[in-house]
């Protein structure tokens, strides 16, 4: 589902952490980059991450099916 403006705050929420996979869910929401507004400043590692493993072991799990 496309929404019309997104505002995003990339700073670490107050349980777990924050993940690329949310990151790459709330920036697909919009309808593009004129249209995405951050709320904050944010720590560079918060998109320089690497994807949790278990995210990683199902892509290649998926690949394999292929």
């Amino acid at each position: 589902q496309t929404i019309p403006a997104v505002i995003l705050d990339l700073a670490p929420p107050p349980t777990g952490k924050l993940s690329l996979f949310n990151l790459y869910v709330a920036l697909s929401r919009s309808s593009g980059r004129e249209t995405i507004r951050l709320l904050r400043d944010f720590a560079e590692k918060a998109l320089t991450s690497p994807h949790l493993p278990k995210l990683t072991a199902e892509d290649d799990r998926l690949s394999r099916m292929n």
